[in-house]
């Protein structure tokens, strides 16, 4: 170990500032479980009663079906392709027991904007994983979804959310927020809605 790098450890065990030249030879020379013994240190140090956590959680792709058709998406395909697929709600609810029999907490189910979908649908599937399995929390659909059943159903966002609140759900994640900037999601994007929108 290079003498700047072990000074750069020591500091950082000793809970003082380290210099640029110390940050940079840590980044760069000290192995990923050295870094990451000194960053739970100094985290310890700081916020010692603060325990960092994570969630398991499944990343559940219900329907690969589309309407939006990103330029960057690798993922969706169109109605009637041979590509195209939607889960059952049987085919849902043994993902979430496969999830929860690993420990999981968190369901994040999302899919294209498939426009045979309606509120109906995600009220069925919430209510059903809310019912069979109550201790994991539905954090689902991304604002494009959302947006595409307010619309069909000549609904506010806040009816939307509300009714999928009494069936289970819990939030949304960030979905859609791939570019905050009109210009450049008319161009990638042109069918997504409006930065504001999304705010």
């Amino acid at each position: 170990m290079s003498s700047l790098l072990e000074e750069a450890v020591r500091g950082a065990q000793e809970g003082y500032r380290l210099s640029w030249e110390e940050g940079i030879s840590l980044f760069a020379d000290a192995a990923l479980p050295v870094l990451g013994l000194l960053a739970n240190e100094a985290r310890l140090r700081h916020n010692p009663e603060n325990l960092g956590t994570f969630v398991v959680d499944e990343n559940l792709n219900y329907t690969n079906v589309c309407n939006v058709l990103c330029k960057f998406c690798a993922f969706y395909t169109l109605p009637k392709t041979p590509e195209a697929y939607d889960l059952t709600l049987e085919q849902i609810l043994e993902r979430v027991e496969a999830l929860v029999a690993e420990g999981g907490t968190q369901l994040l189910l999302q899919g294209g904007v498939n426009p045979q979908y309606r509120l109906r649908d995600y009220l069925r599937i919430f209510k059903a994983v809310s019912t069979q399995f109550p201790t994991v929390d539905i954090h689902s659909l991304s604002s494009a979804e959302i947006e595409w059943v307010a619309k069909k159903e000549g609904m506010t966002y806040r009816e939307v959310f509300g009714a999928m609140k009494e069936a289970g759900y819990k939030s949304m994640p960030g979905a859609g927020a791939e570019i905050l900037v009109d210009r450049v999601r008319k161009e990638i994007s042109p069918l997504r809605s409006s930065r504001d929108k999304w705010l």
